[in-house]
């Protein structure tokens, strides 16, 4: 799982086309459109985050834990402009080794079972 977030984050960082492109897909409402663009460039990400999911958290549904680590880390990068002008905005938070330890404990520690049921 490290090692995916590491690579998803710092592909992010480096690829604002690949950024965008995921975010399009998000964004499409073209259904043709859209089909071609989730068979063609998101397919792969969510099919490979979803073999991780399988691999350390079992107990959570596969498809909404993919989903949800795509959102973290993609998330990150949509909101950067707005962030800046966020009350207790630091520099630090815009580096790709800060947000892959942040989403990586964060899913660590949510990944633990449920106390509550």
């Amino acid at each position: 799982m490290e090692k995916f977030i590491n690579w998803f984050v710092k592909t992010l960082n480096k690829d604002n086309n690949f950024q965008k492109l995921l975010q399009s897909v998000l964004l499409d409402n073209n259904p043709d459109r859209m089909q071609n663009l989730v068979k063609d460039v998101f397919s792969d990400l969510f099919l490979t985050t979803r073999e991780i999911v399988e691999s350390f958290s079992p107990r959570y549904d596969r498809q909404m834990l993919s989903i949800s680590i795509i959102g973290l880390v993609l998330y990150h990068f949509q909101s950067e402009e707005g962030r800046k002008l966020l009350p207790g905005r630091k520099a630090q938070h815009d580096k790709p080794q800060v947000i892959s330890k942040h989403i990586i404990s964060l899913l660590k520690s949510g990944a633990r079972p449920m106390i509550f049921r």
